[in-house]
């Protein structure tokens, strides 16, 4: 993942992340990257057609809703999505089938976001 939080901005450009932004970013990296491969390499598959997968993991990493979301072998990143019409659909066949890994993007997937 882009080793230069500094050099991220926020939504549409405004503004630097904070330091405790940054923090939080760096260690839902590293999570990612040593705890959820396969996590990771979706992410990389995704970002190899849109580079802004990297600004969307990012702000959910900080916490931001329905940007992004993953969970591999019972490691969570990111933030829960609550704004489009499947949620409660996925949900229910994550508990109930179980995942090895799933891993939510705005935009991006059959799902498509919002």
């Amino acid at each position: 993942m882009n080793k230069d939080v500094r050099a991220s901005v926020k939504v549409g450009g405004q503004g630097q992340w904070s330091d405790h932004e940054k923090w939080l970013i760096e260690q839902g990296q590293q999570r990612i990257k040593t705890l959820m491969p396969e996590v990771y390499k979706t992410i990389c598959r995704y970002a190899e057609k849109d580079s802004n997968v990297w600004r969307i993991v990012r702000l959910g990493l900080v916490g931001r809703p329905d940007q992004f979301w993953a969970c591999e072998a019972g490691h969570v990143a990111g933030a829960p999505f609550t704004q489009f019409k499947r949620a409660v659909e996925v949900s229910r066949l994550i508990a109930r089938f179980g995942c090895a890994h799933v891993c939510m993007i705005a935009g991006h997937g059959d799902l498509g976001g919002t």
